[in-house]
C-alpha cells in the first residue's frame, strides 16, 4: 500500500479533540468521537493489508499478528509499566485494585468486556482508572483477530459472496447498535458486535477502491464534506447522544469520506498533509495512550480539578511523552532489522506473563493494602471500609415489625439508607430498637397501596428517608400525613466527601488524622436545596456536622477513611460522623429514649 499522508492527518484529527475533550475544554464536547474515526481508519487500514495480501498470495497469519504486536505492545507495555509503578505510589487500595483487574484485562486485550462486567452501582468512578481507555484497543485487537479469519474463508469458499457476507455482517452490528443504544447503553459503547460496524465502513471502502476503475476518486467535494461532518460531531455532538448510536454515522461517514476522496490539490489535502499533522498523526497512538493515565493521575495526586494553566502543563507533557515514546519505542520496534522477530514473541510473552501476574497479585491483596493501612487482619480491614459494610446494613430488611415494644423504625432509601442504619448501630444500643430497612417503599406515603407496605408504614413510630435524592412533590404531603398519625418524619442529608480521596496514599501514616478536603460546588448546592425543600424540624443534615469553612472531614483521629468512595460510609465513618450527627436534635432525642 502507497504511502497516504491524509491519513496521518485524519488520525490527528481524531486524536486532538479526544485529548482536549478529556482535559474538559468546552469546545470539543463530541471529543469522544474521535475513537470512532480511528475505528474507521482502522478498519480501512487492516483490511487493505490483508485482501491485497491474499490476493496476491502471500498472506500470513503468523506475519499478520506479528505486525500487529510491533505496532501495538511496545508503547502499550510501557504505559502499562509507568501506570503500575505511578499507582504503587498514589492510589489507595480500592483504586489500585481495580489497576490490577484492568491490568490483567488490558494485557488479553479485554478491557472492554472488563468495563461491561465491573459496571454497576459500586463502579470506581472512570477518571480514576489509568487503562479505562485500553476498551477501544480491545474492540480493535478482537476485530483484527477475527477479521483476517473471516477473509481467510470468504476467499477459499465464497469469494464471489465477499461483498453479500460483510455486508450482512455490518447490518446485523449496525442493527444491534442501534438496538443496544436503546436498550443496553454501557455492553454498547464497549462491546465489539456493537462496534464491528464502524471498523467495516473502512472494510468497505477497500473493497470499492479495489475495482479497477471506481469512481469519485480525486473529488474535492468529499474532502469538504467529510470535514465538515466531522467537525460539526466534535463541536455540537456532546455525552448527551449515545455512542454508538445514529449520531455516530456522521463522523464515521465523514471519516470514510476523506479516505475514499484521495484528492490532492484541495485546501483540506494540505492542511492534512502538512508537516505538523502528519507528525501529530504518526504520534497519535502514543498520544492516546498517554494521554488518559497522565491525566488520571494527576487527578489521583491532586485534591481539586486542574485549572486551566494546568491543563496547558499537562498538555505539553503528553507530548513530549508521546514525542519520545513514538521516537524511541514505537519506530525502532517496527524496524525488523532493529528487533528480531524471536525478541517480539519472547518479550510479549514474559512482560504478558509478569503483568498477568502482577495484576491478579493486586486483585487477590485488595490492591496491596498493606502500603496504606496498618491493621494486619486484611480480611477484617477490608470488611470496615469496603463497600461490604454498607451492604451489610441490608439483614435490616424486613416484612414486618415484630410485635414487642421496642421503638418501630423505618428506614427507606437506597444505599444512602443503609449507611444511616450504619451510623444507629455503630452508635447505640440497638437492642431495644426493632429497625426496618426498605429500598424499594413507595417514597410518597399517598402512593402506599400493597398492604405490607400500609402494615409496616402503620406500626412504626419513626420514618426515616435517606435517599440520594428526593421527589419535591411528597415532602410536604408525607410530613403532614405522617403527623396526623402521630409519627416522626426525617429526611436526611446527602454527603460528599470531595473531589479525590487518593492523595492520602502520599500522607504518612501517623500524620493522616483528621485530614480535610474541599467541599465541591455541586455538593454545596445539594446542600442548599436541601435546606430549601426540607422543613427544619424533620431534617437532619450530615454536612453540616462535617464541614468547616468550605472542607469536609475524610478521617479520623487515626487517620482512618470515613467514606470509602467520597458518598458512602466506612465503619470509622458511620461511628465519627453518627456521633456529630446524633447530637441536640429531634432524632437523636428519640433514639435516646430507647437506651
Amino acid at each position: 500500500m502507497n504511502y497516504r499522508p491524509e491519513i496521518d492527518g485524519l488520525r490527528a484529527l481524531a486524536i486532538l479533540p479526544v485529548i482536549f475533550f478529556h482535559l474538559g475544554f468546552n469546545l470539543f464536547n463530541g471529543g469522544f468521537l474521535g475513537v470512532d474515526i480511528f475505528f474507521v481508519i482502522s478498519g480501512y487500514l487492516i483490511t487493505y493489508i490483508i485482501i491485497t495480501d491474499i490476493k496476491e498470495k502471500k498472506f500470513s497469519l503468523v506475519l499478520f499478528y506479528e505486525r500487529r504486536a510491533r505496532r501495538i505492545l511496545p508503547a502499550l507495555f510501557l504505559i502499562m509499566f509507568f501506570s503500575s509503578i505511578v499507582g504503587y505510589f498514589l492510589m489507595l487500595p480500592d483504586a489500585y485494585q481495580n489497576f490490577g483487574q484492568s491490568l490483567v484485562s488490558t494485557t488479553l486485550f479485554s478491557n472492554n468486556i472488563f468495563s461491561i462486567i465491573t459496571s454497576g452501582y459500586w463502579d470506581l468512578t472512570s477518571e480514576f482508572k489509568p487503562l479505562l481507555h485500553t476498551w477501544s484497543l480491545g474492540v480493535e485487537e478482537q476485530y483484527y483477530f477475527l477479521i483476517p479469519l473471516i477473509l481467510l474463508i470468504i476467499h477459499n469458499f465464497f469469494e464471489k459472496k465477499i461483498s453479500l457476507i460483510l455486508v450482512s455482517i455490518f447490518l446485523l452490528s449496525f442493527a444491534i447498535s442501534m438496538f443496544g443504544s436503546l436498550n443496553f447503553q454501557r455492553i454498547n459503547f464497549y462491546s465489539l458486535p456493537t462496534r464491528a460496524w464502524e471498523l467495516m465502513i473502512g472494510s468497505f471502502l477497500v473493497l470499492y477502491q479495489i475495482q479497477d476503475n471506481y469512481k469519485f476518486r480525486n473529488t474535492s467535494f468529499f474532502n469538504f464534506l467529510g470535514i465538515l461532518t466531522i467537525f460539526f460531531s466534535i463541536i455540537f455532538l456532546s455525552k448527551e447522544n449515545v455512542t454508538p448510536g445514529p449520531s455516530t454515522l456522521l463522523p464515521t461517514i465523514g471519516a470514510a469520506l476523506i479516505i475514499l476522496s484521495q484528492e490532492k490539490k484541495d485546501v483540506i489535502y494540505k492542511i492534512l498533509t502538512n508537516k505538523i499533522s502528519i507528525l501529530i498523526g504518526k504520534m497519535s497512538y502514543s498520544l492516546y495512550l498517554w494521554h488518559w493515565p497522565v491525566l488520571v493521575y494527576f487527578r489521583v495526586y491532586s485534591k481539586d480539578p486542574p485549572l486551566v494553566f494546568a491543563k496547558f502543563i499537562l498538555l505539553l507533557i503528553i507530548f513530549i511523552l508521546s514525542f519520545l515514546t513514538w521516537k524511541y519505542i514505537e519506530t525502532p520496534f517496527r524496524n525488523k532489522n532493529k528487533v528480531s522477530k524471536k525478541v517480539i514473541y519472547y518479550l510479549t510473552i514474559i512482560i504478558s506473563v509478569i503483568f498477568i501476574g502482577y495484576g491478579y497479585m493486586l486483585h487477590k491483596t485488595n490492591g496491596l493494602q498493606s502500603r496504606i493501612y496498618n491493621d494486619k487482619n486484611m480480611n477484617l480491614l477490608k470488611e470496615n471500609i469496603s463497600h461490604a459494610y454498607n451492604e451489610s446494613a441490608n439483614k435490616y430488611k424486613k416484612d414486618k415489625f415484630d410485635k414487642n415494644k421496642k421503638l418501630k423504625i423505618l428506614i427507606i432509601g437506597d444505599s444512602f439508607g443503609r449507611d444511616f442504619i450504619n451510623m444507629i448501630k455503630e452508635n447505640y444500643n440497638t437492642v431495644n430498637m426493632d429497625i426496618i430497612y426498605q429500598s424499594k417503599f413507595p417514597r410518597c406515603i399517598s402512593n402506599i397501596k400493597e398492604m405490607n407496605d400500609k402494615s409496616i408504614y402503620y406500626n412504626s413510630q419513626i420514618i426515616i428517608y435517606a435517599d440520594t435524592e428526593y421527589d419535591e412533590k411528597c415532602i410536604n404531603d408525607n410530613i403532614l400525613l405522617a403527623e396526623d398519625k402521630s409519627k416522626d418524619i426525617f429526611y436526611i442529608g446527602q454527603k460528599h466527601f470531595g473531589y479525590n480521596l487518593n492523595w492520602i496514599a502520599r500522607i504518612s501514616k501517623k500524620n493522616r488524622g483528621n485530614l480535610y478536603n474541599n467541599i465541591t460546588e455541586q455538593a454545596e448546592n445539594v446542600e442548599k436545596k436541601f435546606k430549601q425543600i426540607i422543613p427544619k424540624k424533620n431534617r437532619i443534615s450530615i454536612m453540616e456536622k462535617i464541614t468547616n469553612n468550605g472542607k469536609i472531614l475524610i478521617t479520623d483521629g487515626n487517620g482512618n477513611l470515613l467514606t470509602p468512595d467520597r458518598k458512602h460510609l466506612t465503619k470509622y465513618g458511620a461511628k465519627l460522623i453518627g456521633k456529630k450527627v446524633f447530637k441536640d436534635n429531634n432524632l437523636s432525642n428519640l433514639l435516646e429514649k430507647s437506651q
